[in-house]
Parts: structure tokens; C-alpha cells; sequence
């Protein structure tokens, strides 16, 4: 046996007599109860808290995509119908607005045209500057010409809730009386010469998100300066402001919206010796209900004319008979027409001097029907009685009967009907149509002097592949009657007015077109002693900068 063994043995034996003075000690401890009395539940620390308020990122306000156009007009008149809802359109490419465009041409009657537009942005900001010429001389008839002029710019400026919006222009329109017997009555440039000059600048402030109370606003602050030659002199300041909250109940679907307009006007005219001030005041609450197939509208306006005072109320529905394809619509609609010089002229250039202003009170009692046959065509048909106190008519001067004075019949009643179509044939090509008819009843004069009894449009647009667009127009009523220079009964033909437009695109920069107005060169008259100009076309150039 060797050393280590002898020492393993040893400690082994050692172990062995200790064990039971170990197990003796261990036998004197105390035995002990414990009671639990409830469950342990651990307790966290609190946590330290980061002092921070989630809030969301700014509003990005994507510029809009505006569409600007400057129309040519080169007829001195035009003639206005209803207009009905474009069926629907396939789904085109978005034309790429351009910053600056210029139009120019020339046409046979010595017409000249040119438009100049340029557009600009800067963030949320948007601006315009415009200017467009117009002018005609028919080389026929001695003075038959005509020039329309404007210049002006307007802004945009995008807030979160609001947008602000400032227009101003100046228009310096040129006409002249050519309706005399030029076989025997002779007058120089100067003599027969009309110039209207109007300043007109527009502040719109317009809500495009709810506010905190769910409050939409538009109000509009508008001033214009119409003078001429006779003198005149109108002045007109309006201010109007609209609010307007929408209700929704959500488990009955009820749409419900409140509207509140009030308005300010305050007209100055001069004209020659006459002078008229008017001040208006209007007050117009409305109500609106929609529900699944019935909207209900119903509305008043408290008007005060200087110190006049007017209740016009308001009244309509419409229902949905089958399916969004027919609907049906009824309504009364009571209006206050406030006459101006500038609405006049706009009717008829040839007004005279000292022209009596007069307010024009319109009941109108309407139904009709609205037909949406998919997606290609929609039409509308609408009957009308009317009551019109004061009607405003044209009839020639007999002191000076190139020159046309204002006269209302007392009260006047019209029957009234009044179709339109519209076919989208293709995604390129549409046709459109609306007719009117007028049965007129009046109280005091024996006709409606130059107004027609129906009036019918036709209209074509058709676009092949964004190359070749044209579009075009026809225009006819029937004969009307006026007073000669004795005051006698007349009846001038009717009209038919014939036009065409056509556009070639020979690239992303540059486009040709041309005009042709009264094709058919027929020599009619819209209002007595002022013969059309019969045919005239115009061709030019168009320029766009992207």
C-alpha cells in the first residue's frame, strides 16, 4: 500500500466518525409554523415618463391643377340657352398645364386676335397674367366694327382650412352705331363711336376643410367702374358671405345642411342727367334635407331695395324614380333681378342715354325630369310658368333709332319649355343639343319686342387622337318683332348661324386653327338696323411654353 492510499483511507475513516455528532447538532433546531395570510404580488417601480405629445406631420398642399382658357369671340352677340350636364367621359390623358401660352390670327373682316396668358406657382401660392384682343371691321357697311380688349392678373393663395383668392381686370370695349340708312344718312367715326371702360377687381376668402365647429364659409368683396362716352358713370360695391354646416345621421342616413347668406350692394349711376342710387340688403336662410331618394330644399330671402322691402321664398325637390337613371324635380323659386347698365350693354351695346333702372321681380314655378341612360346619354326636360313684374325690352329710339331704349311691360307671363341632350358617342366624339320656347303674355306692350319665341342649339366636338379637334355650332330662332322708326310694328327674319372651329396640333409646342362664323353668310339681324357680318373665319398660330 503506498503513501496516497494510506491517506484516502484515513480521511475516509475520519468522515465516518464525525457524521453523527452532525446529525445530533441539527436535532436542537426549534420547529416552526409559518402561515401565509395573502398572495405575494410583486410590485413594479413606476416607470419613468417621457414628456412628449404626438402630434401630426404638416399638411402637404399639393398645388391644383388649373385649367385657363380665353375663348375667341367673334360675334359681337351672343346667344345664351340652357345648358345641360356633359354625359360622361372616358378616361383621358391630363393635359399638361403650360406656364405661358400666346394666340394670335387674322380673318377677313379685318379681324385681328391675339391671347397672351402666363401661369406661375410658388408653394401654395398660384397667379395668372392674361391679356386678350378682339376686333372687327366688315368693310361693307360704313363704321361696322368693333374692338374687345382686356388686360389682368389674378391670385391664389392655399391655406390649411382657407383659400384666398384676388382678381382684377380692365376691359376697353369699342363699338359703333351702324344702324342708320347709310343710302342717305351720313356720320364720321367719331359720331357714332361707343366706348365702355370697366375696372373690376374681386377678393374671394373661401373655407376648403371643416373647422372646429363644422362651419364652411365663402365670402366675396367686389368692386367695379363702368363708364362711356354719353357720360356714364356706375359704380358698384357688393359684398356677400355664405355659411353653411352639413349634419349627418348616421343610422337613418339623413343628411341634413343649414346655409345663412347675407349680402351688401350699393349701386351709383350717372347716365347723362339721370342718376340712380340703390342700396340692397338681403337676408337668406335655407334648408336642405337628402335622404336615400328625396332631397328636400326650402329657403327665403329677406331683401330691402333702399327702403323697399321684398320676401322671396324658395322652394324645391327632387326625387330619384328608378335608379339614378330618371329623376324627378319640382321647385318655386322667387328672385330679385337688379338692373344695371352693365347688365344692359352686355345685352345689347347699342343702349342710348338716360336708360331707366328698374328692378325685375321673378316667380318662377318649374318641373321637369332628368334622364342619365348609362353613361353615353343624358337629357332633360323642364316646363316653366313665369310672372315677371317689370320685363325689360329693347326697342329702337324714334329721336334716334340707331340708338335703343329700355321700356318694361308692367307684368309679364311665360310659358316656358325646355329640352336638352347630350351623347357621348365615343370617348372623342359628342354631340349636344338644347331647345327653348317662350310663350310670352304681356299686360302693357303688344309684343316682346326682340326676344324670340324658341331658340335651338346644335353642337358637335370631336377629338381624333389629340391631333385634330373640332368642334362645331348651329344657331337658329325664329323671327321677332320690332318698331321701325315710326314706331310701327315689324318683323325681322329669322336666324340661322352656322359655325365651325378646327384645331391641328403639330406638336407638344405648337398648333394651327381656324374659325368660320356664319357659313352660310346669311344676312340676318338681331336686333333692328344691325345686320350680321355675314361670313367671317379667322386662322392662326398658338403657342404653348411648358
Amino acid at each position: 500500500m503506498n503513501r496516497l492510499e494510506r491517506h484516502t483511507i484515513a480521511l475516509a475513516v475520519l468522515a465516518f466518525l464525525l457524521l453523527p455528532s452532525y446529525i445530533f447538532a441539527q436535532a436542537n433546531i426549534r420547529s416552526e409554523e409559518i402561515n401565509i395570510v395573502k398572495e405575494y404580488k410583486p410590485k413594479l417601480a413606476n416607470a419613468s415618463k417621457i414628456n412628449f405629445l404626438p402630434s401630426l406631420p404638416p399638411i402637404n398642399q399639393k398645388p391644383s391643377n388649373f385649367e385657363y382658357n380665353t375663348p375667341d369671340r367673334l360675334l359681337e352677340l351672343k346667344y345664351p340657352s340652357k345648358l345641360i350636364p356633359a354625359a360622361s367621359i372616358g378616361k383621358e390623358k391630363r393635359e399638361e398645364l403650360s406656364k405661358a401660352s400666346v394666340k394670335a390670327g387674322v380673318g377677313n373682316r379685318s379681324t385681328t386676335l391675339l391671347n397672351a396668358n402666363y401661369y406661375g406657382s410658388r408653394e401654395n401660392l398660384h397667379y395668372n397674367f392674361y391679356a386678350n384682343h378682339l376686333a372687327q371691321n366688315s368693310l361693307k357697311l360704313d363704321h361696322q366694327a368693333y374692338s374687345n380688349n382686356t388686360i389682368g392678373a389674378w391670385g391664389e393663395q392655399l391655406f390649411n382650412k382657407n383659400t384666398l383668392k384676388g382678381d382684377i381686370n380692365y376691359n376697353r370695349d369699342i363699338y359703333h352705331f351702324y344702324g342708320y340708312d347709310h343710302t342717305t344718312d351720313t356720320f364720321s367715326k367719331e359720331d357714332v363711336r361707343q366706348r365702355y371702360n370697366k375696372l373690376n377687381t374681386t377678393l374671394t376668402l373661401k373655407s376648403h376643410a371643416s373647422n372646429e365647429i363644422g362651419l364652411d364659409h365663402i365670402s366675396t368683396l367686389s368692386y367695379y367702374n363702368l363708364s362711356n362716352l354719353n357720360p356714364l358713370s356706375e359704380n358698384n360695391i357688393s359684398f356677400t358671405s355664405t355659411l353653411s354646416k352639413n349634419i349627418l345621421e348616421r343610422d337613418t342616413q339623413l343628411l341634413h345642411r343649414a346655409n345663412l347668406g347675407i349680402g351688401y350692394n350699393f349701386i351709383n349711376t350717372t347716365d347723362s342727367s339721370v342718376a340712380t342710387q340703390r342700396q340692397v340688403i338681403n337676408i337668406a336662410p335655407q334648408y336642405h334635407l337628402s335622404i336615400k331618394n328625396l332631397q328636400f330644399e326650402l329657403g327665403g330671402d329677406a331683401t330691402w331695395v333702399n327702403s323697399i322691402f321684398y320676401f322671396l321664398p324658395y322652394f324645391n325637390w327632387t326625387t330619384n324614380v328608378i335608379d339614378n337613371k330618371l329623376i324627378s324635380f319640382a321647385g318655386w323659386d322667387e328672385s330679385l333681378e337688379i338692373h344695371t347698365i352693365d347688365g344692359f350693354r352686355s345685352q345689347n351695346p347699342f343702349i342710348g342715354t338716360n336708360t331707366p333702372l328698374r328692378n325685375s321681380r321673378v316667380i318662377d314655378k318649374y318641373t321637369g325630369f332628368r334622364g342619365y341612360l348609362g353613361k353615353k346619354l343624358n337629357f332633360e326636360i323642364r316646363f316653366a310658368h313665369k310672372k315677371i313684374t317689370r320685363l325689360p325690352l329693347f326697342i329702337n329710339d324714334t329721336n334716334d333709332y340707331k340708338r335703343f331704349e329700355v321700356l318694361y311691360d308692367r307684368k309679364a307671363t311665360i310659358l316656358n319649355f325646355s329640352f336638352g341632350l347630350s351623347y357621348q358617342l365615343t370617348e372623342k366624339y359628342q354631340v349636344t343639343t338644347t331647345f327653348e320656347y317662350n310663350d310670352y303674355q304681356l299686360s302693357v306692350e303688344a309684343h316682346p319686342w326682340h326676344l324670340p319665341t324658341f331658340k335651338f342649339n346644335l353642337g358637335g366636338h370631336y377629338n381624333l387622337s389629340d391631333k385634330i379637334i373640332i368642334s362645331t355650332a348651329i344657331f337658329a330662332q325664329d323671327p321677332v318683332k320690332a318698331r321701325d322708326e315710326a314706331g310701327s310694328t315689324i318683323t325681322l327674319k329669322g336666324i340661322v348661324d352656322a359655325n365651325l372651329q378646327a384645331t391641328y396640333v403639330l406638336n407638344k409646342n405648337f398648333s394651327v386653327f381656324a374659325n368660320f362664323n356664319n357659313i352660310a353668310s346669311r344676312q340676318w339681324q338681331r336686333f333692328y338696323h344691325y345686320p350680321s357680318y355675314g361670313f367671317n373665319g379667322i386662322i392662326g398660330l398658338k403657342y404653348k411654353m411648358y
